[in-house]
């Protein structure tokens, strides 16, 4: 699976342009406001990127994906997004790789409460969810087995690593790397296995308890966690 990446300032000509070269089979659009206001040389203006958005889902002929970059999506965002026909969305949740704290290092005067912005994976998984039935991948600072099920048991359909991945093949090897890949599929069919499912379809049905901020969150902007403690 090859994914072509283009900003929200995208034309059309330019999504076909990148999906041609590389015979992709999607298309991120990654949103990334946060980081655009703190990088010094970055976008202040950001109109129209839902109607960019929208004419480029409807003019190419592979899938779209919208991905933040580490802030994480609301409901709200999501429910806009799939309104203009976005069939996947990549929630990029506060957590991995901070592209404000990477950008404040190169100022002169860092914007340091943008260091701390955010909505982090777990919380904008269940806004995601509970605004739409769309596709969610489930990603930022996902790094585990056990990361990867309960990203999966709060609604994702799939789970993207970078960082860790990254960092990993850095200080070792590539064969390494994809030990550690196939040790991890080990671990999640034990983990389902412990959990009484054979599918991943199923995890949805199994209850979860959420408790401390992310249970306050949650409890705050209406989305019922005990709900997802009382499923089967």
């Amino acid at each position: 699976m090859i994914f072509a990446n283009l900003g929200s300032e995208a034309t059309i000509d330019q999504a076909k342009r990148a999906v041609d070269m590389l015979e992709a089979n999607a298309l991120q659009i990654h949103l990334n406001v946060i980081q655009e206001l703190v990088m010094p040389e970055g976008d202040r203006a950001f109109s129209h990127a839902l109607d960019r958005i929208e004419k480029i889902v409807h003019h190419l002929s592979c899938p779209v994906i919208v991905k933040e970059v580490g802030f994480g999506v609301s409901a709200q965002a999501v429910r806009q997004l799939t309104s203009i026909g976005v069939q996947v969305i990549d929630v990029g949740g506060y957590g991995g790789t901070n592209f404000a704290h990477i950008e404040n290092k190169r100022r002169e005067n860092p914007l340091s409460d943008f260091n701390d912005w955010g909505i982090n994976t777990v919380e904008s998984i269940v806004e995601a969810r509970s605004a739409s039935s769309t596709d969610i991948i489930a990603s930022g600072g996902i790094k585990t087995p056990a990361h990867i099920i309960k990203s999966l048991l709060l609604g994702g359909r799939a789970v993207g690593i970078a960082g860790f991945f990254l960092k990993y093949i850095v200080e070792n090897k590539l064969e390494e790397l994809l030990d550690v890949v196939d040790s991890y599929h080990e671990q999640l069919k034990s983990m389902m296995c412990a959990l009484g499912v054979t599918e991943i379809s199923q995890l949805e049905r199994v209850p979860i308890i959420l408790y401390g901020k992310t249970y306050h969150w949650l409890q705050q902007r209406g989305f019922q966690p005990e709900k997802l403690a009382q499923r089967s």
